[in-house]
């Protein structure tokens, strides 16, 4: 979900803040349901709980929480 709204891999070792802030953006910029509409009528595509009008709207709360702080993410694995 988040790689196909942002292009940004949550598995990148490191997320620098500046990027974080880029993330937020692409997730302002998104319409939570023509997303969630357009990915489930591509072909072959498999229904999952993560990718939900629901999931990118906390996304983007978690995301701003981060930007606020200036926080950038570091991958666990």
């Amino acid at each position: 979900l988040v790689k196909r709204i942002t292009g940004v891999s949550l598995y990148d070792e490191w997320i620098p803040p500046e990027k974080v802030r880029e993330m937020y953006e692409a997730f302002e910029r998104c319409d939570p349901e023509k997303t969630v509409k357009d990915y489930y009528e591509l072909p072959d595509t498999i229904w999952s709980p993560f990718f939900s009008v629901e999931s990118i709207i906390e996304l983007r709360k978690f995301l701003k929480i981060c930007v606020d702080r200036r926080l950038g993410l570091k991958a666990w694995y």
